[in-house]
């Protein structure tokens, strides 16, 4: 008789793993814990039923978010390490000599008595004489922390159970404080492939922008993770991880890696469309087909690095972006400077549209200033060429809880204006 390993990803999706045997099945104050040994991924560890990691495939994870902050602060010495009771981070980290003490902070002391015993191969350096390990909550202990650290890396579980707290606006908060003035803190954003993962990275992602002025997120592939793929955050309070990632430095370290590389460091960083929910792909959509349109006209792109995500269909946002640009060509008299910038302001995610003509009229103006809706002979419709109108562009972005503005520039032009929030889920 067979007997199977299976992981629930979405209540449509299951991963099974074929398992010769348990090693392990126990049960602390805050999780179940499991050890299974199986023909394909080796042994591999569980908590409450949830993959956390395989012999086969944990150097990818730990790896990348070990390696990659490593290989940009220049000088790291003093290192907090929040969960990663299994280890991994801490034989990553060990690997530098540079690093002169690592804090790792674990609220389950069996998961790390679990993993010495079956996980040796990951668990190899949590006696290194650098490392101090305190058994209590990451939360509390990055609390009572100032200026104190150069790197955070936070390997935590899951946004619920015993790892919840480390997903909250607070804590990213805390990890800022207890970081030095050129510090940088590195966290898992859970997989973006299915929509309720997707939903954590969101939060988790808004949350760590509201409190760093740096934050990125970069990819790895991981085939036991939700659908193979996963995302972490890159914050910081100084060093950017392209612009600052000191290539020579770390390849001078000759430090033997299976999936980092200084290649994949900088690849890492460029997301695929979707993720992005494809808001550049769609914004360069946009601009191509008002020049194929309008050849001679000079259509130029500033897109923000810091726009993730967007409540509204793809196509729509094209449809009301390719609107406002063949406005702005018709009717502006300018077709030499027409700006296209999507930036973030606050929590909006915010789409303009620049020229240099004559200006909208006063009609015009009034009637979005107010709110009021437009009418067909206010707004230029589909009938003069205007593709779905300005009054169906102003509709669909306060169906999506947006809101709309048109007005004149001071030094000439016209701008157009609109704005969606950056995600529909809210704090609690």
């Amino acid at each position: 008789m067979e007997y199977w390993f299976s992981e629930e990803q979405t209540p449509n999706v299951k991963l099974s793993i074929r398992v010769d045997r348990q090693l392990y099945s126990g049960k602390s104050e805050f999780q179940r814990i499991d050890v299974f040994d199986s023909p394909e991924f080796g042994r591999f560890l569980t908590l409450d039923g949830y993959m956390m990691l395989t012999e086969k495939d944990e150097f990818i994870y730990h790896e990348m978010i070990t390696h990659v902050p490593m290989a940009v602060h220049p000088a790291v010495k003093q290192v907090l390490v929040i969960g990663a009771g299994d280890g991994g981070v801490i034989r990553e980290l060990t690997r530098y000599p540079e690093i002169e003490h690592i804090d790792l902070v674990e609220i389950d002391e069996l998961v790390v008595e679990v993993c010495r015993k079956y996980l040796p191969k990951t668990a190899c350096r949590l006696d290194d004489p650098r490392v101090s390990i305190h058994y209590e909550d990451g939360v509390r202990f990055v609390r009572s922390c100032e200026d104190k650290y150069d790197l955070i890396i936070v390997d935590s579980t899951d946004p619920f159970g015993p790892g919840e707290g480390l997903f909250t606006r607070e804590f990213y908060g805390s990890c800022f404080k207890a970081l030095h003035e050129d510090g940088i803190m590195v966290n898992q954003h859970e997989s973006p492939f299915y929509p309720e993962d997707a939903v954590a990275c969101q939060r988790a992602h808004k949350r760590i922008v509201e409190s760093f002025p740096i934050s990125r997120v970069y990819q790895a592939h991981i085939p036991t993770y939700a659908a193979g793929y996963w995302l972490f955050g890159f914050a910081s309070k100084k060093y950017h991880p392209i612009d600052d990632f000191d290539r020579s430095k770390w390849l001078k370290l000759h430090l033997k890696t299976k999936y980092y590389t200084v290649r994949l460091h900088t690849g890492a960083f460029f997301l695929p469309a979707f993720l992005e929910e494809m808001l550049e792909e769609v914004a360069g959509d946009a601009v191509l087909t008002t020049r194929r349109r309008f050849p001679d006209a000079n259509v130029q792109l500033d897109l923000s690095e810091d726009i993730l995500f967007l409540p509204m269909e793809p196509m729509l946002i094209k449809q009301v972006i390719v609107n406002l640009l063949e406005n702005a060509i018709r009717h502006s008299g300018d077709r030499e400077h027409i700006q296209l910038h999507l930036f973030r302001q606050d929590d909006w995610a915010v789409v303009e549209v620049r020229d240099r003509g004559r200006g909208i009229s006063p009609e015009v103006s009034r009637a979005v200033q107010s709110g009021r809706q437009l009418t067909d002979n206010l707004s230029g419709d589909s009938s003069r060429g205007m593709g779905i109108g300005l009054s169906v562009c102003q509709s669909i972005i306060k169906a999506h809880d947006g809101f709309f503005a048109a007005g004149n520039d001071p030094e000439g032009g016209a701008v157009f204006r609109f704005g969606l929030p950056m995600e529909e889920i809210k704090d609690e």
